[in-house]
C-alpha cells in the first residue's frame, strides 16, 4: 500500500493483474537464518555460487542475453544458492554471517541491502520471505503455526512528532493472494517487525496498536523495498523497479506473551519449527510450478502443525480451577479440579500429572485424592506432627488408583489420572483432589504460578491462574446456595506439534468400482531408514520378542507410511439412495493399546441420519463454525463398545490390531451427489489427531 499517494489501489490491482498475466521462472526467497535456509537448499538440491554474482567495484557488471545484470558487491557475506526445481529457477539469499562475530546477519537492514541487490542482479517474477517469528498466544498463535503476512509495521520506531509519527510505524500491506490462501489453507496474521528479539513495554504497547499476530526482525523492510520501490535513480547501475507478487511466510518459534523467555523458547524450537516453515515453502512453490500432483504429499504434514487451534472444537481446553474452601492464619484447603472440556480428546494411561511453582514457601501439609510424587526435604518441619505431605517448591501432583484406601480418597478422585472426553462421557472428564497448604500468611496468599500440565505426555501449555468469580455450589437439594471464598482457574491447550515431533496417523482410501487404492502418503509419519530421527520398525517376517516391546515403546511393524495408526475408508456398494461403507481402525504398533480411542469423521452425507454399526456414535454441533472460510459439514464422533471394541488392541508377530465398522449414508439430492458431496470424507481424525491423506 502506497504511503499516503492517491491511487494506491488502483496502483496495487494494476500490479497484481500484471502478476497474474506474467508466468513466474524465477523465484527469489530471502532467509535470514542459516539453519532455516539449509534445508530448503537439501530440498530443491541447489547449488552455492562461487561468484557469478560477484564483481570487484570499478569493473562493469556481467550482461546476460536477457540483460540481467549479476552483480553483488565483492566481498559482503551474502550467499546465494540456485538451481531448477520442476521448471523454476530457485534463488536463495541468505545475508550470511558477520565477518566479525560470525553470527547470522539478521535484522532490517541485511534484508533490505540483500533483497534490494537480488531485485536488481536477478529480477525475480516473485519474491517469498521466508523466517521464524515471534506468536502471541492472545491473537491465537501456536508454537510451530505458519502464517501469510497480510500487514506489517514497526513498533521500535517512536517518532512523536506529527506526520513522523505515521512514517515511523510505516503500515503496509502485503499483496493479497486469496488463491494461494484458499488452496493452500494457510493462516493469515498481521506482523509488527523490529530489530529486537526481546519486548520493551514501549514495544509491547506499539505492537498491540499494530494488532499484530506475529512479530519479527526483517519483515517491514522488505514490505518497503518490494511494495513501493520505483525507482530511477542517477545511480551507476541502472536502477529496477519490482513489481511482481511478494509472499510472507512466518513460523511461529516462541510465544512472545507467554511464560518461557523468549531466547530460550526461540533456540529449544527453532530446529522443529524451521521444518514447518520449509514445508510452507515447498508447499508454495509446488503450488505456482502448476504440478497438482505433489500438493498432497506437501499440504497434510503442513498442515499437521497448525492444530493448536482445532476449528471443529473451538471451546476445547482442560480448564484447571483451585476453589479455596477452608483458611487459617498460616495457610488454606483447597479443592483441585481438573476438567477436561475437549470433545474428543482424552486423557489416557498413564494418566495426566500437574505441576506448578509455589510463589513464596508453601508446603503441602496433607492431601486427599492424589499425591505428589517427591516430599522434598521437610527438614525445616521435622518436629511438626505429621510432617507435611510434600516441601517442594515446585511439586508434581498425580492422581490415585480407583483402589485407593477410603482415607485416602476424596470427593471425585482417584480415577488413574484418565479424563474421558466430554462429548463421550461428561460425567468421567473431571477429577478432583484436596490440597491443604500450610507455610504462608492467609492475607498475602497467592496463586501458584508456571502451570504444567501432562496429560500424559507433553503437548499442553497452561496459563496463569487468575482470580475469577467464587464457586457456587447447591446444597440440600438445591435450596441452598455456598460459595467458596476464593478461585483462582487456568486454561490449558495442546498442540501436536509439542506434543509429537512428527504425525501419528494416517488415512487411506478406496471403492468397490476402482482397483487402486489410494495410500497413507509415504513417509507420512516416518521414514523406514535407520537413522535417528526416524521411528524403529520391525519387518513382517521378523520374529517379535519380548526385548523388542521392553526396549522400545515406539516400536511399529514396518510400512511406507511408518504411522502407528491407519485408517482405512472403502466404498463398498452404491445404492439409489445410500452408500454402504466400511471403515477399518488399524494399530501397527507392538508395544501399545489404544484404550478409549474415538474416530471423528466430517462428511456432507452425515447431515441426513446415518446408520453406524459396531461402534457407538453421536454427532457434534458445528452451527457457526467455519473450517477454511467456509461453515462446516456435519460431524460424527465414534468410538468403542465396552467389553467388545473399546481397546484396539496392539499388533503382534502374527496381525495388527484393528477395530471395523459399515456405515450407511444417505443420499440428499441437493448435499450429496458426485457433484456436490463425494462418498469420501473431508476430515478424520483418530483420538483428536488430524489423519494425513484425506484433503
Amino acid at each position: 500500500m502506497a504511503p499516503h499517494g492517491d491511487g494506491s489501489d488502483v496502483a496495487e490491482e494494476a500490479i497484481v493483474a500484471d502478476a497474474e498475466r506474467r508466468p513466474i521462472s524465477t523465484i527469489v526467497i530471502i532467509i535470514a537464518m542459516q539453519t532455516e535456509a539449509l534445508p530448503l537448499v537439501n530440498k530443491f538440491q541447489l547449488l552455492e555460487d562461487s561468484d557469478s554474482l560477484y564483481a570487484t567495484p570499478g569493473m562493469e557488471p556481467k550482461i546476460y542475453s536477457n540483460e540481467v545484470y549479476l552483480w553483488f558487491p565483492k566481498g559482503v557475506p551474502w550467499v546465494r544458492y540456485h538451481g531448477f526445481y520442476k521448471d523454476l529457477h530457485i534463488n536463495i539469499i541468505w545475508p550470511g554471517k558477520d565477518p566479525k562475530l560470525g553470527v547470522d546477519s539478521v535484522g532490517t537492514i541485511p534484508a533490505s541491502l540483500v533483497t534490494y541487490a537480488s531485485i536488481q542482479a536477478l529480477q525475480p517474477d516473485l519474491i517469498i520471505n521466508a523466517g521464524t517469528a515471534g506468536g502471541f498466544k492472545a491473537k491465537g498463535a501456536c508454537i510451530g503455526d505458519v502464517f501469510l503476512v497480510s500487514d506489517a509495521a514497526f513498533h521500535d520506531r517512536r517518532i512523536p512528532i506529527p506526520v513522523f509519527d505515521l512514517y515511523g510505524v510505516g503500515l503496509r500491506q502485503a499483496l493479497s493472494t486469496p488463491n494461494l490462501l484458499n488452496e493452500l489453507n494457510l493462516k493469515v496474521g498481521k506482523l509488527s517487525t523490529g530489530d529486537s528479539l526481546d519486548m520493551s513495554p514501549q514495544d509491547e504497547a506499539s505492537i498491540t496498536t499494530n494488532d499484530a499476530t506475529v512479530k519479527d526482525m526483517e519483515i517491514d523492510a522488505l514490505l518497503r523495498l518490494t511494495v513501493n520501490l520505483d525507482t530511477g535513480s542517477s545511480c551507476r547501475l541502472r536502477s529496477r523497479s519490482f513489481k511482481g507478487p511478494v509472499i510472507f511466510l512466518k513460523a511461529v518459534t516462541d510465544i512472545v506473551d507467554g511464560e518461557k523467555p523468549t531466547a530460550e523458547e526461540f533456540m529449544q524450537n527453532l530446529a522443529a519449527v524451521t521444518a514447518a516453515l520449509d514445508l510452507a515453502v515447498t508447499q508454495v512453490v509446488d503450488f505456482i510450478s502448476g504440478k497438482e500432483n505433489c500438493l498432497l504429499l506437501i499440504v497434510q504434514p503442513f498442515l499437521w502443525f497448525s492444530d493448536c487451534y482445532d476449528a471443529l472444537d473451538p471451546n476445547g481446553n482442560i480448564t484447571v480451577t483451585f476453589d479455596i474452601n477452608e483458611c487459617s492464619d498460616s495457610g488454606y484447603v483447597a479443592r483441585v479440579t481438573i476438567q477436561n472440556y475437549y470433545q474428543y480428546r482424552h486423557v489416557d494411561k498413564p494418566g495426566w500429572q500437574l505441576g506448578w511453582t509455589w510463589a513464596q514457601k508453601e508446603v503441602i501439609l496433607t492431601m486427599g485424592g492424589a499425591f505428589a510424587t517427591l516430599q522434598g526435604d521437610c527438614s525445616n518441619f521435622k518436629y511438626q506432627t505429621p510432617i507435611p505431605h510434600c516441601c517442594k517448591q515446585d511439586p508434581v501432583i498425580m492422581d490415585l488408583t480407583p483402589d485407593a484406601a477410603p482415607e485416602n480418597r476424596s470427593e471425585d478422585c482417584c480415577r488413574s489420572g484418565l479424563l474421558a472426553a466430554w462429548a463421550i462421557n461428561p460425567s468421567m472428564s473431571f477429577s478432583s483432589f484436596e490440597i491443604n497448604v500450610g507455610n504462608l500468611d492467609w492475607n498475602n496468599v497467592q496463586p501458584p504460578q508456571n502451570l504444567s500440565l501432562m496429560a500424559p505426555g507433553p503437548g499442553y501449555t497452561c496459563g496463569q491462574l487468575v482470580d475469577t468469580d467464587p464457586t457456587v455450589s447447591s446444597a440440600i437439594g438445591g435450596k441452598r446456595h455456598v460459595q467458596v471464598f476464593k478461585t483462582w482457574k487456568s486454561t490449558c491447550t495442546y498442540s501436536s506439534f509439542l506434543a509429537n515431533k512428527k504425525p501419528v496417523c494416517c488415512a487411506s482410501l478406496s471403492t468397490f468400482y476402482n482397483p487402486t487404492i489410494t495410500s497413507c502418503p509415504k513417509c507420512s509419519c516416518g521414514c523406514r531408514e535407520a537413522d535417528q530421527s526416524t521411528v524403529s520398525c520391525i519387518s513382517d517376517d521378523h520374529t517379535l520378542t519380548q526385548s523388542d516391546i521392553v526396549n522400545s515403546l515406539d516400536m511399529v511393524q514396518c510400512t511406507d507410511h511408518m504411522c502407528p495408526v491407519r485408517i482405512h475408508w472403502h466404498i463398498k456398494n452404491n445404492y439409489r439412495d445410500h452408500w454402504r461403507v466400511k471403515l477399518t481402525v488399524t494399530n501397527y504398533n507392538y508395544a501399545k493399546n489404544y484404550s478409549d480411542w474415538n474416530v471423528l469423521v466430517q462428511h456432507p452425507g452425515l447431515s441426513q441420519p446415518a446408520r453406524i454399526y459396531s461402534f457407538n456414535s453421536t454427532m457434534l454441533p458445528t452451527v457457526g463454525i467455519a473450517v477454511m472460510g467456509t461453515l462446516a459439514e456435519e460431524v460424527a464422533l465414534l468410538w468403542g463398545i465396552e467389553n467388545y471394541n473399546q481397546a484396539l488392541l496392539r499388533a503382534d508377530e502374527k496381525q495388527v490390531g484393528s477395530v471395523t465398522t459399515d456405515i450407511l449414508l444417505a443420499k440428499d439430492s441437493d448435499s450429496f451427489t458426485l457433484r456436490n458431496g463425494w462418498a469420501f470424507p473431508r476430515r478424520i481424525y483418530f483420538d483428536a489427531h488430524y489423519l494425513l491423506g484425506i484433503d
